[in-house]
């Protein structure tokens, strides 16, 4: 015996369609809330991409019903383009997100590059902070050394080699023993950043993140060489020698200051960036398009006259 119901029961190109492009704006919603967010966490981000799915997947449901219904036809029109009425307009709320993902992606080389580029300014900081304490440890071996050969006294110069242990005929193994004092371990987590930024993907959830941690890198770094600098001082290196004309004197360490690299502006254009891009739009209507699919194909309701058979077979896609 034939299946009657074989047409209104089997899953059509439709299907696949409409889901494929569901789950297509789905991920592009879900970067774009991601790239929009303050820390790049994912909570919010897939809070508001499900119930954007789960509405507009209701909504359609609900308007492909309507359109099949067989009965009290008048109340099912009335659904029908109630559904699509709030399917737009679900889908115009959250365009914005969609709409920001294409625009990120258009702008994705220059963000790279000033991304690198504030890296690079907080990395810069090490940088200036290891050639300050170098040429002052050189200039502090070089004066011992010339202080030892002048055969000259200086009280300050005489405490703080007494207080030191310095070796008078190997100041420069002091000079090593200071720069263990002052060196800093490199700071991984910069290089770690960069290479996320160089191979930033088209679905990379790491980058959005990225930028608040640049931002609050910046701060971090100034408080960590701060901290050095104290100790460095408590430690009684490196000593500033300066010869007054008569005599060595010391009294003062090196004390280097940092200025705040200016950081912010990555995490600002990827979180506030609000451009759009013609392709966005272009997919925005595709994509939806391609979701309604489900609802042009499904086949309208047949009012049946009496002692009349209705031989409609519906092609309407249950979801």
């Amino acid at each position: 015996m034939a299946n009657t119901n074989k047409n209104s029961s089997r899953i059509t190109p439709a299907n696949y369609i409409a889901l494929l492009a569901l789950a297509l704006l789905a991920l592009f919603t879900f970067f774009g809330w991601m790239y929009g967010s303050e820390n790049g966490e994912a909570g919010l981000a897939i809070i508001m991409t499900i119930f954007e799915v789960v509405v507009l997947g209701a909504l359609l449901v609900l308007a492909i019903k309507a359109k099949s219904a067989t009965s009290h036809f008048g109340m099912w029109r009335i659904v029908e383009w109630g559904s699509l009425a709030l399917y737009v307009v679900v889908a115009i709320l959250f365009v914005s997100p969609l709409l920001k993902y294409f625009y990120v992606m258009s702008e994705k080389d220059s963000l790279k590059n000033t991304a690198i580029n504030e890296i690079a300014a907080v990395d810069s900081l090490y940088s200036n902070y290891q050639h300050t304490m170098e040429t002052a440890t050189k200039q502090a071996v070089e004066q011992i050394t010339n202080y030892v050969n002048s055969r000259s006294s200086s009280y300050t110069m005489e405490t703080y080699i007494d207080s030191m242990a310095i070796t008078r005929s190997d100041v420069a193994s002091w000079g090593n023993q200071v720069r263990e004092t002052w060196q800093l371990k490199p700071d991984s987590t910069l290089s770690q950043m960069r290479r996320q930024v160089m191979s930033w993907g088209f679905f990379d959830m790491g980058i959005a993140q990225v930028g608040k941690r640049i931002e609050s890198k910046s701060d971090e770094t100034i408080e960590r060489l701060n901290k050095k600098v104290k100790s460095n001082i408590e430690a009684r290196v490196v000593p500033i020698i300066r010869y007054d004309g008569s005599q060595y004197v010391t009294d003062s360490f090196v004390e280097p200051t940092f200025e705040v690299p200016s950081t912010g502006a990555f995490h600002k254009a990827l979180r506030d960036g609000s451009g759009t891009t013609v392709f966005g739009w272009v997919m925005f209507a595709l994509l939806h398009l391609l979701i309604l699919l489900n609802y042009l194909v499904t086949q309208g309701r047949t009012i049946v006259g009496p002692n009349r058979k209705s031989n409609r077979s519906s092609n309407g896609i249950d979801l």
